[in-house]
């Protein structure tokens, strides 16, 4: 268990560098084994999930005359967390999930008897995260993807126009990009993605556009951010803008992304009005939610910002970005050997979320609880060892292959192949807060004419 001072100890037995500490309490939906159709909330901690359904049984530890009262009767836990998604529980103010937050550090503390000295409700509310299958955790109604990483667009343009030089666009630098994609295919980690099929056309001399399976599938490393509730408990007004100060507090919490790309379909269809089909065949999630209050140890400056952004925009140069560990490890179908392809840092996000949430509802459009905001690809500095957070960088548009561990090469990802995602927040006392896997493997396209 955890020793320094600075660190939460828990009656649940878990390593010091557990990536589910008493800090970190993510959140998802689980079923069990033996009720699968029963979806219901769940936060990890160590190697078991707190079955908040279950919890919500035992009527005394919502006593409002407790010592360490939670913000809400056990009734209205129980119509929150007996519920498949979590949307109706993050659409409350961001106060009250501080103060439930605060209540489950409580109540799972070495030092609180309520259950710890309770074998039958620990044994009631604590299941093994093995026994436990992991669901989408919320119901996402929008889902708006940015282009918010410096280092990736000027890699990606100079890629895709093959001039080596090529400068940023001039509104890249004015505003946070970004395109609306396809809530439907966005799916819990372990789903299969299937490869598509779209029209692309070769770029050599006399080329014709064809349809079928793409033949450039890539994936990209993302962070999402969910929206919740807000200071309020209730979305932006249709046409009401959201003010700097007040964005990040729309931030219910964030979770892993790979934004699948077929870069074939993509490249044809993207002018004049953006990708479409070559992004919206599925986008893989982490099923754990890490709140923006487990992430508050690792808060850092965010790049500096030139030319200053416009007054709505401008964070005076107390912009913040998250000192995040990110990675991307691909393995073949036939191998038992993954293969690091991708090493970076949230940190390196020239764009910060508060400016995404801020761009975003400018023209008036409401933000949703549920809804999705993904950060865009995020790539390092080219000093860094493995920088690219996707292929089409990282073998500089399909020019250069990389080898793989068990074998064979790569220059995209093929039939058969897995790619997992990681995500770690880590102190020097050793707290760890982890996001757990965002895993997806590509598998045959279903049909081409």
């Amino acid at each position: 268990m955890p020793s320094s001072p600075h660190r939460l100890s828990s009656f649940v037995e878990y390593p010091a560098d557990s990536p589910f500490p008493l800090e970190n309490l993510p959140w998802s939906i689980i079923s069990t084994k033996s009720d699968h159709a029963d979806k219901r909330a769940a936060v990890a901690l160590g190697g078991h999930v707190v079955d908040l359904a279950a919890l919500t049984s035992l009527h005394h530890l919502f006593d409002a005359q407790s010592a360490h009262p939670p913000p809400f009767d056990a009734a209205t836990a129980a119509r929150l967390f007996a519920q498949p998604t979590l949307n109706d529980y993050i659409s409350l103010p961001s106060a009250t999930h501080r103060a439930f937050r605060s209540f489950l550090q409580h109540l799972f503390s070495s030092h609180c008897a309520l259950l710890r000295d309770d074998p039958s409700a620990r044994h009631q509310v604590l299941v093994p995260r093995d026994d436990v299958t992991l669901h989408l955790p919320v119901k996402v109604g929008d889902y708006t993807d940015f282009c918010a990483s410096r280092e990736h667009t000027i890699n990606a343009g100079r890629i895709i126009f093959n001039v080596d030089d090529r400068p940023l666009d001039e509104n890249w630098l004015q505003l946070p990009i970004a395109y609306h994609g396809r809530s439907s295919s966005v799916v819990v980690s372990g789903t299969p993605i299937t490869r598509p099929c779209g029209i692309s056309k070769m770029r050599v001399p006399g080329a014709k556009p064809h349809f079928g399976p793409s033949k450039v599938v890539d994936y990209e490393l993302e962070v999402a951010f969910i929206i919740g509730g807000g200071t309020e408990g209730k979305p932006n007004d249709l046409g009401e803008p959201i003010p700097l100060q007040e964005a990040e507090q729309r931030i219910f919490g964030l979770l892993i992304m790979n934004d699948w790309s077929a870069r074939d379909i993509q490249g044809y269809e993207m002018v004049p009005l953006g990708p479409f089909a070559g992004k919206n065949f599925g986008t893989t999630v982490s099923p754990w939610i890490v709140e923006t209050s487990a992430l508050e140890p690792f808060r850092v400056p965010s790049p500096a910002q030139d030319p200053t952004p416009l007054p709505h925009l401008d964070q005076r140069g107390e912009g913040k970005q998250w000192d995040i560990s990110l990675a991307v490890d691909v393995k073949a179908s036939d191998s038992d050997k993954w293969t690091t392809t991708t090493e970076t840092n949230l940190k390196y996000l020239y764009w910060t979320a508060s400016q995404m949430v801020v761009h975003h509802a400018a023209c008036g459009c409401n933000l949703n609880a549920g809804d999705m905001l993904g950060s865009g690809t995020i790539s390092g500095p080219a000093s860094d060892p493995n920088p690219a957070a996707c292929l089409l960088e990282k073998t500089w548009g399909g020019r250069n292959a990389f080898k793989l561990e068990g074998g064979g090469e790569r220059t995209y990802i093929q039939d058969g192949d897995t790619v997992r995602m990681t995500a770690q927040a880590t102190r020097a006392d050793g707290l760890t807060i982890g996001f757990g896997d965002c895993t997806g493997q590509l598998v045959s396209a279903r049909h081409a004419a």
